[in-house]
């Protein structure tokens, strides 16, 4: 199971993410915007058809900032 997938789970729950591995991959140690950026990865999860494969996929790549800017 990868973050990604972790991440999909705890943004379809309103759950905000409680285990390092999906802090570090996804949030970037950004401790003054975690509740901004929670809300960006749930809207574009749960509004905009991004999925754990799409996510995984940027993360591996260095694109997450890119996949952001266009699904927002």
């Amino acid at each position: 199971m990868s973050t990604s997938t972790d991440l999909v789970k705890f943004c379809l729950r309103d759950d905000f993410p409680d285990t390092f591995c999906v802090m570090v991959d996804y949030f970037n140690n950004n401790h003054n915007q975690h509740l901004l950026i929670y809300a960006i990865y749930q809207d574009m999860i749960k509004n905009r058809g991004v999925d754990s494969d799409l996510l995984h996929k940027c993360f591996i790549a260095n694109r997450l900032d890119e996949l952001i800017s266009k699904k927002i």
